[in-house]
């Protein structure tokens, strides 16, 4: 048994009841909801004896009947809509109906013509079946009897021969024969009256028969359709190819089709199911293909109004601020309500219970419904149908309950008070004197500055409207047009005010004619009274309601706005500044004068989001495509972005300033301001390259100053220190020759020569390494080669590669790199443990690339920067440089490579500058 969406609200229930045609509704377990009255009628019960029953309990197959399959195959087509939850048109059935017992009882003879019509709930599920049918008796029978005498007629010429008549067998076939076409002219008759058309067609596709109701409702005679296909008779081809190709399919297979199709006829276009049956010729072979069509135009326009009808109860129903819920009873043995069942419930109610209580008991959706009398409230209202107005308190909150029966359910609405609560005890408690919170209420809505009245149409002679008489109106009214309700009820507005014939009398006339509402506003300087309303009309019954109010206060902040509005677009005009307002829903963009000017296009060009790809330049497309893109799907709506136009051959950098309005979660409008800031970027750029100057500058400085006391130390140990250590050598060289050979003080004196040897020998490499001649005269190239050649005699194998780097470079540029050089090589014999280094140096495209490179054990960078300021005063030089330094640890055993990057185009009069 199936258990799925609730059953529809009983108001759909009852529409169905009323609609001409043959109308089932059942439910997803197969029970009967309800049945429309012309349904009723033609099965031969009544709404009592079948509501609430399985549909193979109302309507059994007949016992009698050879063969009855009715059911099953009734059973196989609801299983199917519930499956795939699409329509399904079954065959022709012999169904035979249940005759009541006052009328005899057993079974009255029935053919039908079944379609079942799913109808699905919010979840996709289905909600329940509306089963459509028609009763074919009469056609299947007349059928069937014309197949008769026919079969009778040729069996008694087969039988006595034509030439062996005697006078009793002519007497005999006359007699049948004239039974034929006396049956024949009914069924003609019956043809003819029909309001389905019914057609006959041949093997080629063509008619060959045709009754009236198809010439009644073409306007086309028969004889200019009669011999001609579809496409031949004028209909377009799409739809005459498939009539066609739907006749080709019967003669095909010998089965019957249906087929779908609208139809242009006296009425308009109108919605035809017809469906195709094969007649066959002795042989069994399809012979002819009938077909008999139905307009369907109302029946699914009905269906349509159902369920447009469904949509707008529960659209209705979510636009509530209050809770509302069907429930259905859990009638007990006794007849009494032990427990309600959700069945039908709006989104305000989903939200105050925190989740959906579609299926749920009272009880268990509320467990306190019982401790709290709710359940024993709503067991009162069933029981004696007198409806409940009740406020309970849940937690800290206040709930209002109203509660009615409506058949056999109940309808609740609740309404969530707290607020209101808490304003009523904040108000006993300051004025414990006021009245009772519903005068407060009243007095709130006399308030209002609203202003409403109830008027009725005054109607000549002739049913003309000649007036309106006033029958109700509020306090606010009163103040407003400074009248009493007591003085105006009964009397004729045109009375009242006069005026109102000159201002608004037409339009009240227009919206009883037309029954479309009207909202207007107008200036109203008649009867003494001077101001501007805002007036809405509708039409009740045969009277308006009129709804208006004093805009005069927004109206002059209007006008004031409108001034405002020049001084804005005068300021856009001064700082080079545009607004602009796109609308997310109907995608239109409002652009102001500023933006215009800002473009330099004019304001008769239409614009769209799409103007600002037009603009911009070719960099900066990808950054506009995804701001536009944003917009238009409301997704991460940019707050501020900043793009490059081209304008008038000058290419404008402009900032872009967003704020989106929202609506129910969505983005509906974006408001947005251009500004033109290019002036503000030249003098930040400007300003930039002055930073950077000033950076070179000091950059120069240092290094001038650093070689400058390395060029001094270096003099000083080559002059000084060196000199000592040579004069040393040379007297001590003259104290060997008072020695003996290899006497202990020969030995000695030995000794302290090749340590004073090795002392000449570092002072000068360091004189060297402060202040290399080979970097001053030749520059970096050989000053590299002659680094590493240094080194040829060492453990650590030093490769330099200075191919295709013949230029020189400017003096300072070549003393960061080499310095640079230098200290890597000293931190990869101090910590690397490598055998090989490798320097490679290259110029590419004015940039010069240094690479130094070991086999190591390699080491991480952000242990080195606790260790030593070396790494540290590379980088620090280099980036003054504008230059770039990256390390990358290779691995155990695959050592560290260090790249330098740095632009060798620096301008030579800085460099003079510096010097």
């Amino acid at each position: 048994m199936l258990t799925n969406a609730a059953n529809p609200p009983v108001e759909v229930l009852k529409a169905f009841e009323t609609v001409p045609d043959l109308y089932l509704i059942i439910s997803p377990d197969l029970i009967i909801l309800t049945a429309s009255d012309a349904y009723l009628q033609a099965t031969l019960t009544s709404r009592e004896n079948i509501v609430g029953k399985l549909i193979f309990d109302a309507f059994p197959d007949n016992p009698e009947a050879d063969g009855a399959n009715a059911v099953k195959n009734l059973h196989a087509s609801l299983q199917q809509v519930l499956l795939t939850k699409k329509a399904h048109r079954m065959a022709i059935q012999h169904y035979d109906v249940p005759m009541p017992k006052e009328k005899g009882g057993g079974f009255a003879f029935r053919y039908w013509l079944p379609l079942h019509t799913p109808v699905l709930n919010e979840q996709g599920e289905v909600s329940y079946i509306i089963q459509k049918v028609e009763d074919v008796t009469e056609l299947v029978t007349s059928s069937r009897q014309i197949e008769n005498y026919e079969r009778i007629i040729r069996m008694q010429r087969l039988k006595k021969g034509i030439t062996e008549k005697n006078e009793l067998q002519e007497e005999s076939e006359m007699e049948l024969t004239n039974k034929l076409f006396r049956f024949l002219d009914m069924y003609r008759l019956a043809v003819d009256h029909t309001p389905d058309f019914i057609t006959r067609w041949d093997r080629n596709l063509r008619l060959v028969f045709a009754n009236p109701a198809l010439e009644i409702k073409t306007g086309i005679s028969l004889e200019h359709l009669m011999g001609k296909t579809t496409l031949e008779m004028g209909q377009p081809e799409e739809k005459a190819q498939a009539w066609m190709d739907k006749l080709q399919l019967v003669l095909a297979t010998g089965e019957q089709k249906e087929h779908y199709n609208t139809v242009k006829t006296l009425k308009g276009e109108r919605l035809y199911y017809t469906r195709f049956m094969p007649e066959f010729d002795e042989d069994g072979n399809v012979e002819y293909v009938l077909g008999i069509g139905r307009d369907i135009t109302d029946l699914k326009n009905a269906e349509l109004d159902l369920k447009a009808s469904k949509d707008l109860l529960q659209a209705v129903f979510d636009t509530s601020r209050a809770g509302i819920a069907v429930l259905e009873a859990d009638v007990a043995e006794d007849g009494k309500a032990a427990d309600f069942v959700h069945r039908l419930v709006n989104k305000e109610l989903k939200r105050m219970g925190g989740r959906d209580p579609i299926g749920t008991r009272l009880t268990k959706f509320y467990p306190d419904a019982e401790k709290t009398g709710i359940l024993q409230a709503f067991q009162q209202v069933h029981n004696t149908g007198l409806a409940a107005d009740f406020e309970q308190p849940c937690g800290e909150n206040w709930f209002r309950y109203v509660v009615i029966k409506l058949e056999e359910k109940l309808v609740c609405t609740v309404e969530d008070i707290t607020k209101r609560k808490k304003d009523e005890l904040k108000l006993r408690e300051a004025h414990a004197n006021i009245e009772a919170s519903n005068t407060t209420f009243q007095r709130m809505l006399d308030g209002s500055i609203s202003a409403i009245c109830l008027l009725d149409t005054v109607r000549g002679v002739e049913g003309e409207v000649i007036d309106y008489a006033f029958r109700g109106a509020n306090k606010a009214f009163e103040e407003l047009c400074k009248v009493s309700v007591e003085e105006v009820l009964g009397k004729g507005l045109l009375e009242v005010f006069p005026g109102v014939r000159k201002v608004f009398y037409e339009d009240y006339v227009r919206v009883i004619e037309s029954g479309q509402p009207v909202r207007l506003e107008r200036y109203y300087h008649e009867d003494g009274l001077d101001f501007w309303l805002d007036v809405s009309v509708i039409k009740n019954g045969d009277g308006i309601i009129l709804t208006f109010l004093d805009v005069t206060y927004r109206k002059e902040v209007e006008k004031t706005l409108q001034k405002q509005l020049q001084v804005l677009r005068q300021s856009e005009e001064v700082v080079r500044m545009g607004s602009w307002e796109y609308d997310v829903n109907s995608g239109t963009l409002y652009w102001s004068e500023g933006m215009y000017h800002l473009l330099n296009l004019p304001k008769s060009i239409s614009v769209s989001l799409e103007t600002y790809l037009d603009f911009t330049v070719e960099e900066d497309k990808l950054i506009a495509k995804n701001f536009v893109n944003s917009l238009c799907t409301g997704g991460n709506i940019s707050n501020e972005l900043i793009l490059r136009l081209s304008v008038s051959g000058q290419v404008l950098t402009h900032k872009i300033t967003t704020f989106a309005i929202w609506e129910d979660g969505m983005p509906s409008k974006v408001l947005g301001v251009n500004v033109d800031i290019s002036e503000t970027k030249r003098l930040e750029k400007e300003n930039l390259c002055m930073q950077l100057e000033q950076q070179k500058i000091q950059l120069l400085t240092i290094l001038e100053t650093q070689e400058a006391e390395r060029k001094r130390i270096s003099e000083s140990l080559h002059n000084g220190v060196n000199q000592l250590l040579f004069a040393t050598r040379l007297n001590l060289h003259e104290a060997q020759k008072h020695f003996e050979r290899n006497s202990l003080g020969s030995i000695a004196l030995s000794s302290a020569q090749e340590l004073l040897n090795e002392a000449i020998s570092a002072t000068r490499s360091s004189a060297h390494e402060l202040m290399p001649a080979l970097l001053h005269d030749f520059g970096l190239k050989e000053a590299l080669c002659n680094l590493c050649s240094n080194y040829s005699q060492s453990a650590l194998q030093v490769h330099c590669d200075t191919t295709g780097c013949h230029d020189r470079l400017e003096p300072h540029l070549e003393i960061v790199l080499f310095r640079a050089c230098q200290e890597l090589i000293n931190n990869v014999i101090k910590h690397a443990q490598a055998s090989k280094v490798y320097i490679l140096l290259s110029m590419k495209k004015g940039k010069v690339h240094l690479n130094v490179s070991d086999n190591g054990i390699g080491f991480s960078y952000a242990s080195s920067k606790a260790k030593g300021l070396g790494l540290r005063n590379i980088r620090d030089r280099i980036n003054l440089l504008n230059g770039k330094l990256t390390i990358r640890h290779r691995g155990k055993g695959k050592g560290t490579l260090v790249k330098i990057t740095v632009s060798y185009s620096f301008s030579h009069e800085l460099y003079t500058l510096s010097k």
